[in-house]
């Protein structure tokens, strides 16, 4: 965890990039979301997070960065956005049952996480992620395993969902796997 953290400050620290956009995959499926309460998970910078709150999401941000975090603060504030900000390792931390509407995930992949993601979604409430899968290791070779989508993609890891979008291999390189799941309705 610590060489996690250190490693995501250093890079939120040097790099004065550019604010980013959100994510083309959110944004072209935009219009199956509804608001509420959203989360995302492993946020980055949160791009996906100020366009969430700024088409009528409540949204709750984690990352491991704490630079991150603050630059996400100060990007929210000037937009005069309230986003709920937490520095935590994803991996450890733990989301409460039935209570988010949605939750995003982009380029972070840990597979234990899994049932715990598909257990906070409340009944009817959505998973948009994308990130990378077993292919990426060819263009990346030292990339850990670990982090990457297995074969089939992440449908079979949402099992008791409604796979909406399932696009196990895709990208230029097919190193990506994206998924639209709906928590069913009891």
């Amino acid at each position: 965890m610590k060489h996690d953290k250190l490693r995501w400050n250093a890079r939120y620290v040097e790099n004065n990039e550019a604010y980013p956009a959100p994510d083309i995959f959110l944004t072209n499926n935009s219009y199956l979301l509804s608001g509420g309460r959203a989360l995302d998970l492993a946020c980055g910078l949160g791009a996906n997070s100020i366009y969430l709150a700024q088409n009528g999401f409540w949204v709750d941000s984690i990352d491991i960065s704490e630079s991150a975090i603050r630059r996400l603060q100060g990007r929210s504030r000037s937009l005069g956005l309230n986003l709920g900000l937490v520095v935590g390792d994803t991996d450890y931390f733990p989301l409460p049952e039935n209570f988010y509407d949605l939750i995003v995930v982009f380029y972070f992949f840990s597979g234990p996480l899994i049932p715990i993601i598909a257990k906070a979604i409340k009944p009817g409430g959505l998973v948009v992620y994308c990130t990378f899968n077993y292919l990426h290791k060819s263009s990346k070779p030292d990339f850990n395993e670990r982090y990457l989508v297995p074969r089939g993609g992440l449908a079979p890891l949402f099992p008791n969902m409604e796979i909406i979008v399932d696009e196990p291999e895709t990208g230029l390189d097919s190193n990506l796997s994206r998924l639209i799941a709906r928590r069913p309705l009891p």
